[in-house]
């Protein structure tokens, strides 16, 4: 009987302290999860055909929210994606899009995302108009919160790399 009861007694013992353990890393990946809101920075373009004449500066924000996707259940989001930039021949430019990003890897916390976006850009060159459609490819490199994109065109300026830093909430 005595060996009954400190079964019993281990038993709940052992069960409060795993569910114990087991809200504790609930409340951490509540307060560690990502938002599903992001803020990109776009800061620079590193040109193939090297010219004077183009601004590798390419300031600008945009905004993009993710969807987690359950429809195939790939474990990738889907995403919609708005914003502006100073474009490469120093006038503005604007894009809307949505796409979908995977995780490819991670190791030690580092993660390598790779992504694609059917995108609409109004590249507001200075004195001609140059609007469309594009598919943008792009990989993610991160850490916690914080990705490095760099995305690739091939349409403008005889094509491309646009980096930009990208902050999740």
């Amino acid at each position: 009987m005595k060996n009954l009861v400190l079964l019993f007694v281990l038993g709940v013992t052992a069960s409060a302290a795993w569910a114990q353990e087991t809200r504790a890393q609930s409340t951490a990946s509540a307060t560690t999860e990502k938002s599903p809101w992001a803020v990109d920075v776009f800061l620079h373009a590193d040109h193939f055909k090297k010219s004077s004449r183009l601004n590798e500066k390419n300031w600008g924000l945009g905004v993009k929210y993710y969807i987690p996707d359950k429809l195939f259940n790939s474990g990738g989001e889907f995403f919609g994606e708005v914003g502006g930039l100073r474009n490469s021949q120093k006038g503005k430019a604007y894009f809307f899009g949505a796409g979908y990003t995977k995780k490819l890897f991670e190791f030690k916390g580092i993660r390598v995302s790779g992504s694609i976006a059917p995108t609409y850009v109004d590249y507001g060159a200075k004195g001609r108009s140059a609007t469309g459609r594009v598919i943008l490819p792009f990989v993610s490199i991160g850490y916690g919160r914080f990705d490095t994109n760099i995305v690739y065109f091939s349409k403008h300026d005889g094509g491309f790399l646009l980096i930009s830093e990208q902050y999740r909430f």
